[in-house]
């Protein structure tokens, strides 16, 4: 229930138990009629970390209300719709586990498609317990030990679910942590310009630090640090921030591992690299097949026998391709980009194989992935996308192209004062029909090279080649 800690929050964080007590001056309705009996702070507290969902919405109500009643007093500055108590029905009916012979109303997929899962899709987020696990041991001993040692880093490749981890599994987990209750603020650099990043380090400085609790500072996307239009003076003041947030605050990074190699510029980073990263693998075929059929069947839908199969060989591949490895770090986001396009073709509460080709399977999904990125580019990047993408692709007379590994430095060269090709790059990541592992980018499936625009612009190739010839 993330959107119960906004209001909470937005109502000035009110004791468990003032709340439980206030609650109950909401209890008698205004003609006398008992709207619910007395909820306990426990209770509460329960409901406000997701552990539990209320068993009637009337049982809910009066402490809703109370909270309504202590954001108006506030006149806290908060979305509307959290203040509207029909809204809150329908959230807490959405909620609500599918029961035997109701019927599935509910449209909204559970799959986020090429976006990272959110603390909205907590409850559907599979397949990375162990990661979750693992990094939660981390965390409490860092909790316990004095700085620097509370720098975490956790490591990955892009596309291969860093901020999903964070925001649909660890926070979640944090937050329903029985231990050590945890004070967590977010920053994310993913989407922030080295020119703003002085004003996102100035707000991050304001952390909110409780001594009845542990502050938790998670800044994902730190490989904008070693961005080389980042001024000096700016990365100056990130290492200073850093060390100084460790007194106060245990701190997680997320950063590619193409960054690793040169944090010898700040000793915290490159001790924090050391001894205390964790490295986030793509997801094993296991791990993936429970990406599909879980998420599917907390909202009451079945996936039609022979549809998971399908899936998984058209995402993975053959474990025996000697190319495996190397190219699997984005499977995780293709699969939930086929999965939303596929929960719209669902027939009734089945999930079908009839579906999965009328959306063209995971092929049409990627065409149409990268012919919207195209669309959105400008017409002056549009000429470095297509040289970067056909620098992605290795063609040999007689044999059928293949995707082609790129060495990041060697890309990095190319891409050095060209504006137009970074962002270009960026978009395509974005979009995952490109991926950038720790030493190479390279195209994200090999259904990209039948893309029909790329198919067109290598014959083209090959035509020029012939008429040379």
């Amino acid at each position: 229930m993330r959107r119960l800690g906004e209001l909470y929050e937005a109502a000035g964080n009110p004791s468990l138990r003032q709340l439980a007590a206030a609650a109950q001056r909401h209890v008698a309705s205004p003609r006398g009629t008992r709207v619910a009996g007395p909820v306990s702070a426990q209770r509460i507290s329960d409901w406000k970390a997701g552990r539990t969902l209320p068993a009637r919405f009337e049982t809910f109500t009066p402490v809703l209300l109370e909270l309504v009643s202590g954001t108006r007093r506030r006149r806290s500055a908060t979305a509307a719709d959290l203040l509207d108590v029909k809204l809150w029905k329908r959230l807490w009916l959405d909620a609500q586990p599918l029961k035997a012979g109701r019927a599935v109303t509910v449209t909204t997929s559970p799959f986020p498609g090429s976006a990272p899962y959110t603390r909205d899709n907590a409850a559907v987020f599979t397949g990375r317990q162990n990661a979750i696990r693992e990094l939660l041991t981390l965390l409490h001993t860092a909790a316990d030990t004095a700085d620097p040692r509370r720098v975490i880093a956790l490591v990955g490749a892009a596309g291969v679910g860093k901020t999903s981890l964070i925001e649909a599994g660890l926070v979640p987990a944090l937050e329903n942590s029985q231990t050590l209750e945890w004070q967590i603020r977010t920053v994310s650099l993913n989407d922030i310009t080295a020119h703003d990043m002085s004003d996102v380090i100035a707000d991050s400085k304001r952390l909110d630090v409780r001594p009845e609790s542990t502050t938790l500072l998670i800044i994902d996307g730190f490989e904008v640090y070693f961005s080389p239009t980042l001024k000096e003076a700016t990365r100056d003041s990130m290492r200073r921030f850093l060390t100084a947030a460790t007194k106060t605050a245990v701190v997680l990074i997320s950063l590619r591992p193409d960054w690793t190699c040169i944090s010898k510029a700040c000793p915290l980073l490159a001790d924090t690299l050391t001894h205390r990263s964790y490295l986030l693998e793509a997801m094993e075929p296991n791990e993936l097949r429970a990406a599909i059929t879980e998420p599917a069947r907390m909202r009451g839908v079945t996936i039609e026998s022979g549809l998971e199969e399908l899936l998984l060989a058209a995402v993975v591949g053959s474990p025996t391709r000697r190319s495996y490895l190397s190219f699997r770090a984005s499977n995780l986001a293709i699969l939930s980009m086929t999965m939303s396009a596929l929960w719209p073709e669902r027939e009734g509460t089945r999930l079908t194989v009839a579906g999965y080709q009328r959306i063209g399977g995971i092929e049409g999904v990627l065409h149409r992935a990268a012919d919207t990125v195209w669309d959105s580019l400008s017409l002056s990047q549009r000429p470095h996308a297509m040289r970067l993408i056909l620098s992605l692709v290795s063609c040999r007379e007689g044999a059928d192209d293949t995707r082609r590994r790129v060495a990041r430095d060697e890309l990095d060269r190319t891409l050095t004062g060209t504006t137009g090709a970074i962002t270009a790059l960026r978009q395509l990541m974005r979009a995952r029909v490109i991926t950038a592992t720790e030493n190479e980018v390279f195209l994200s499936h090999d259904l990209m090279l039948t893309w029909p625009r790329l198919v067109a612009w290598l014959d083209g190739q090959q035509s020029s080649l012939s008429i040379a010839g």
